[in-house]
């Protein structure tokens, strides 16, 4: 069995059918549109051998359509002289419309199969999506987490070196305090020497 590629659905069939059949025209003679019924007929009747259901059921829907709704309009129908070709045409009819009813059953099944396909594919592919997103997302997360703890680490090391150097300029005030306090006790010493000397020499 062919596999379907025409429609999605026994409706989009229905709607070719209708779109491929053209309007009666009332000057071409009427019997000339009873052997194009046949060839109709005889149309859907190979596609269905070929295994092409859905050209079957388009070319079979045609015939109903034409035998039934749109023939009967045509301004030579009611003329005796066509009576074999309407009795033909209408044993025709009755037996192609069980037919056409058996090929829509089958149809119906083969386009509701093909969607719950169609519909699993998507989930699989919605489902993958889904799941794609989420292991980037949670990648994007790890990434900004390891963002954020690389600068606080960064932050660290610099509170500890900003630290460091005021630990070190502290320590180098100090000792600059301690070279000018030492410096300034020592002339504060030989100053004190000095006025001693000099109150012995006034003693003398």
């Amino acid at each position: 069995m062919k596999s379907l590629y025409l429609a999605q659905s026994v409706t989009d069939l229905s709607s070719l059918a209708d779109r491929s059949l053209p309007p009666i025209n009332q000057s071409v003679a009427c019997v000339k549109y009873f052997r194009s019924s046949l060839q109709m007929l005889m149309m859907a009747n190979i596609y269905k051998s070929e295994g092409d259901m859905e050209k079957a059921y388009v070319q079979m829907l045609m015939y109903c359509n034409l035998i039934a709704k749109y023939l009967p309009k045509h301004k030579q129908y009611s003329q005796p002289d066509l009576f074999k070709e309407k009795t033909t045409a209408k044993k025709a009819l009755l037996q192609s419309l069980d037919e056409l009813e058996g090929l829509k059953l089958v149809l119906e099944k083969r386009y509701k199969d093909a969607e719950d396909v169609r519909q699993a594919a998507w989930l699989k592919l919605e489902q993958e999506r889904i799941e794609r997103e989420r292991i980037e997302e949670e990648e994007r997360m790890k990434q900004e987490q390891l963002r954020e703890e690389e600068e606080q680490r960064l932050k660290l090391e610099q509170l500890k070196l900003d630290e460091a150097e005021q630990r070190r300029k502290d320590e180098a005030t100090a000792q600059q305090f301690n070279i000018f306090a030492e410096q300034q006790m020592r002339e504060s010493q030989s100053a004190a020497s000095n006025d001693i000397s000099q109150s012995s020499i006034h003693f003398e």
